[in-house]
């Protein structure tokens, strides 16, 4: 199966006595998220650290590779200390394989355990295709063994319980691994179950549907609108093109460092916002899409006012247009004065006695 989720593995309240181990997640190495938590490499580091004589391995996983389970289960069995196993939400798949390597093995009421064939992608040739088959019955014959020694039950039991829903295995809940003997005692018996996996996770792990009175153990995805609001920003900004993305990241500092501490969080399952703290980060928030909305509107603005500059610049200019191509007025030019006086030019003529002589004489 491949679970796209970061896995983790913890040792704590390890003394010279008493150490526990948490692992979570996807057991093996998981290529999609470069995640190596849980391979048996890691592991051994982790037991081979630990001196106490008592190890309680708690184990919240919906599976992974078998070949590093198998590895890990003789781990735990050659480990020279006392081995109990803590089950809490699910135990599926590659994860029953570790639980097995217990002692004593424990379960919450609330979780649920599930084994089945094992798989793989094969292509090729005839050959090959028959040699992965063989591989496979080798592999389900190995976890056939590990079941049955622990259960102490038949191979047709544990096999039917593999074979179920087409190999992909059945849900059983604390209260039937007890009678099966896959577990030996349930705990939390009288506790409310709660989402210990995302709905994305469980549909990627491909396992048959939960059953009736256990939804609750997957967690509705239905983004709170802190989330909403971060996801919406950022697919605005992831949707710019380069440049303009690095522009807008440096608006929103707060968000990007948010972000970058919650992705720790989440990965690293060491740090959590209380809730006054997640009311103030909902109050900034909301006070910026408040910003973003007025920013908008003044663009809007600002874009209206441009148009109407820009309407009446060609509404102006159209008319200065029509103003230059209008010729100037004519005046009628005649040789009498319009208003004669001893100060004209006619009056003049009449006075001077060289243009009176020259009249006289014609």
């Amino acid at each position: 199966m491949n679970l796209h989720n970061s896995s983790f593995i913890n040792i704590i309240n390890s003394t010279e006595t008493d150490a526990e181990i948490e692992i979570f997640g996807y057991i093996g190495e998981d290529w999609w998220n470069d995640d190596k938590e849980n391979t048996f490499e890691n592991i051994s580091k982790k037991i081979k650290s630990i001196k106490a004589g008592n190890i309680t391995v708690k184990i919240n996983s919906l599976g992974g590779e078998v070949d590093q389970a198998l590895s890990i289960y003789d781990l735990l069995r050659d480990a020279q200390a006392k081995i109990k196993v803590v089950i809490n939400g699910f135990c599926a798949s590659a994860a029953t394989v570790i639980a097995m390597a217990g002692d004593t093995v424990s379960m919450s009421q609330n979780a649920l355990f599930l084994i089945h064939q094992c798989s793989t992608w094969a292509s090729g040739n005839e050959k090959m295709l028959s040699g992965a088959i063989e591989t496979l019955k080798t592999i389900d014959a190995r976890l056939l063994k590990i079941y049955t020694d622990k259960t102490g039950k038949t191979e047709d039991e544990i096999k039917q319980l593999m074979a179920a829903n087409n190999g992909t295995g059945k849900w059983i809940t604390a209260q039937q691994a007890k009678e099966m003997n896959f577990i030996d005692e349930i705990y939390n018996e009288k506790s409310v179950a709660v989402a210990v996996v995302t709905a994305s996770m469980f549909n990627e792990s491909h396992l048959p549907k939960l059953p009736k009175g256990y939804e609750n153990n997957i967690a509705t995805e239905t983004d709170s609108g802190l989330i909403q609001t971060i996801k919406n920003l950022f697919q605005e900004i992831f949707n710019l093109n380069n440049n303009q993305s690095r522009k807008e990241m440096k608006k929103f500092p707060f968000i990007v460092a948010l972000l970058a501490l919650t992705g720790d969080a989440l990965d690293k399952k060491d740090v959590s916002f209380t809730d006054e703290q997640l009311s103030a980060i909902e109050t900034a928030l909301g006070e910026l899409n408040t910003l973003k909305a007025e920013h908008e509107n003044l663009k809007n603005d600002h874009v209206k006012a441009t148009n109407t500059i820009q309407t009446l610049t060609q509404e102006r200019d159209a008319l200065q247009a029509k103003v230059s191509d209008i010729p100037a007025p004519k005046t009628n030019v005649n040789g009498a004065d319009t208003q004669a006086n001893e100060n004209t030019f006619d009056a003049y003529i009449d006075s001077d006695p060289f243009y009176q002589s020259i009249q006289n004489s014609i």
